[in-house]
């Protein structure tokens, strides 16, 4: 096997050593046999050697069997703190008793040895948390469409769609579909083989070369609030692909979404307003927010890119005009902005016509208020023909 996989938590040997010692035998009890031919005793448990088993569970002394490493790394993915209100709600629908200062690390192993698959399915639907970055593609119709229950014959059917895609690209028919629930509206996470790759590995004092297909993960999610589908794939191929699907399967509409047929946002505000255009007063909950950066390309110059940001991008500005030169057309935008109550401050990266980079929780959702509410996200039924925009709304 060859070691791609990364341990954060689990692998540092104070770690190990703070799991309850009998907790952590039951845990690697399955490997017992594997664990004691390098060197490892689980007996008695609080004499369990934590700098060997951390060695090990490195592969830095062979690799570990593949069902350990499997479950070694679903807990330590499990474990980090963004997850610590799901993990510990998780314990309690399954009335997995715990100290209330347990660390997450020992919660995750609790459930791991009372239900491995109910670990994983947290794991998995937590993948949705990570996608930060998607394309915005308004739906075309009037009113807010209500989409299909995602049930178990309508996930084989987006599976059977997606696979036939991919099937036709030459591709595997890997497609596994997730479904998962946001704040922001029903989602999927979609299972894919990613690109071949090779890996050199050495066995028996012999090099060869393994063909590996690593997993990859595509995401789809609907914003009920103004019926945009959020997506992120790897390819426009993909991008089109999954919105005729998801539009057909969802909303019996293979058109229902269509790329490049509208845009979501637009870097106008900054140009007709200035610093007034992040006014968030009206907004509850949020702090402050402020202009990080801003790219533009200058056509007096032919196209050269300019950036302006911290200390004072305003400034910087100004100093094209006291309205910014028609010449300044701007294509990436990043705002900082400070939620009231929470320690850091979040970033939202602006490229338009379609991209966002910014959380999809709770708080993305008041952030996403903000954006519509100071001209960023465009209203949805408009579209280039309908509103009067410029070059600085599309390059």
């Amino acid at each position: 096997m060859p070691k791609t996989h990364r341990l954060r938590r689990i692998a540092n040997p104070s770690t190990l050593r703070s799991i309850e010692p009998r907790l952590r035998s039951s845990f690697l009890k399955p490997y017992e046999a594997w664990l004691a031919a390098r060197g490892v005793k689980l007996a008695p448990a609080a004499k369990l050697d934590c700098d060997r088993l951390s060695i090990l569970l490195l592969g830095l002394d062979g690799d570990p069997p593949a069902e350990l490493l499997d479950v070694v790394c679903l807990v330590d993915d499990i474990s980090a703190d963004r997850h610590e209100e799901k993990l510990r709600a998780l314990a309690k629908k399954l009335k997995i008793k715990y100290q209330a200062d347990a660390p997450n690390i020992d919660i995750a192993v609790r459930i791991a040895i009372n239900d491995a698959a109910a670990l994983y399915e947290l794991h998995t639907t937590t993948l949705g948390d990570r996608f930060k970055t998607v394309d915005r593609i308004a739906a075309l119709c009037t009113g807010i469409p209500t989409p299909h229950a995602i049930t178990p014959a309508m996930k084989s059917r987006i599976e059977d769609l997606l696979n036939g895609v991919f099937e036709a690209k030459g591709r595997d028919r890997s497609a596994v579909v997730v479904p998962i629930e946001l704040p922001i509206g029903p989602g999927v996470l979609i299972s894919r083989g990613d690109t071949m790759k090779r890996q050199s590995i050495v066995e028996a004092q012999r090099r060869s070369t393994m063909l590996l297909r690593p997993e990859s993960f595509d995401f789809s999610c609907l914003d009920q609030e103004i019926a945009d589908h959020l997506l992120r794939c790897q390819s426009k191929g993909d991008l089109e692909a999954y919105c005729q699907v998801i539009g057909l399967c969802l909303f019996d509409d293979k058109f229902m979404f269509m790329p490049q047929s509208t845009h979501r946002y637009t870097l106008s505000p900054v140009r007709e307003h200035g610093p007034a255009c992040l006014s968030y007063a009206a907004y509850e909950g949020i702090e402050w927010v402020e202009l990080d950066w801003l790219e533009a390309r200058d056509q007096s110059l032919d196209g050269t890119p300019v950036r302006v940001g911290q200390p004072r991008p305003w400034e910087a500005l100004a100093q094209y005009g006291s309205a910014l030169s028609s010449s300044l057309d701007p294509f990436r935008m990043v705002l900082k902005v400070k939620i009231i109550g929470e320690k850091r401050e979040r970033r939202v990266r602006l490229v338009p016509p379609y991209r966002i980079e910014c959380e999809l929780d709770d708080v993305g959702i008041l952030i996403s208020h903000f954006l519509k509410g100071a001209g960023f996200l465009l209203p949805r039924p408009e579209t280039p023909d309908e509103s009067k925009l410029t070059l600085w709304d599309f390059r």
